[in-house]
């Protein structure tokens, strides 16, 4: 992972570690945008880093981690657009470290904004299989969870019961 956990580090110091891990066998890069770019709407300066990881991991995934709980509806647009335009991967709603993690409305809002062009991966605060089931429900293609193995099991007592 790139920018962890507020995107604050060089454009060039993220490339470097996206490239040091694809060089270590990784085929996908998370980074974090510049979230005080962002705050200061420098757009130009978050594109150019958007193009820069993209340049940088050749044809590895990349998903673009916007640390959803920092953003207003606007910002998060704009940034799913930017993503779109660069040509990554996926947008990541967050570290799970933020004030806040995925949000089914977030989730939803980012996957309409995408319209099918980019993936989303909702993350941070995913429990429980109720709290899976309704993300993918809003449109997450991919989700990230720390209750892994919880959730795993609460599925199968729901199948045992049916």
């Amino acid at each position: 992972m790139s920018g962890f956990p507020l995107g604050f580090e060089t454009v060039e110091i993220k490339a470097k570690a996206a490239m040091t891990a694809l060089a270590a066998g990784a085929d996908e890069i998370d980074y974090v945008v510049n979230l005080g770019a962002v705050k200061g709407e420098e757009y130009k300066l978050i594109a150019s880093e958007m193009e820069a990881m993209r340049r940088a991991t050749e044809n590895a995934v990349v998903k673009v981690i916007l640390e959803t709980g920092y953003l207003n509806q606007h910002e998060m647009e704009r940034l799913c657009q930017m993503a779109v335009d660069s040509g990554l991967d996926f947008v990541k709603t967050s570290t799970g470290l933020g004030p806040s993690g995925a949000s089914v409305a977030e989730v939803r809002l980012l996957a309409e904004w995408g319209q099918g062009r980019i993936k989303v991966k909702a993350a941070g605060g995913i429990r429980t299989i109720q709290d899976l089931e309704a993300m993918v429900g809003a449109g997450a293609h991919r989700i990230g969870t720390s209750a892994g193995k919880e959730i795993v099991a609460q599925a199968a007592e729901i199948r045992g019961k049916q």
